[in-house]
């Protein structure tokens, strides 16, 4: 994850402070530049998407959409169980 955060860092995309005020956790925040980046990534994920559903009809693409709902959901409560 440092690897990860010190990559975004270099190239101007989040700021974090060298120390830590306790502990270890640095916080981290988002520049403006990396705003735009991410502004940019979901408009693209969006786009995919889109074009993913685009050729099922509307019942279709509402059992994909609702399945999809519900891994994202299995997804989350792995992460917090």
């Amino acid at each position: 994850m440092n690897t990860l955060l010190r990559g975004l860092q270099e190239r101007g995309l989040i700021t974090r402070p060298a120390t830590a005020e306790s502990g270890r956790i640095l916080p981290t925040r988002l520049t403006s530049a990396g705003v735009e980046v991410l502004d940019q990534a979901v408009s693209r994920v969006e786009a995919v998407s889109a074009r993913m559903v685009s050729p099922l009809d509307d019942e279709t693409r509402t059992m994909v959409t609702e399945a999809l709902g519900r891994c994202i959901a299995a997804l989350e409560e792995a992460e917090d169980g």
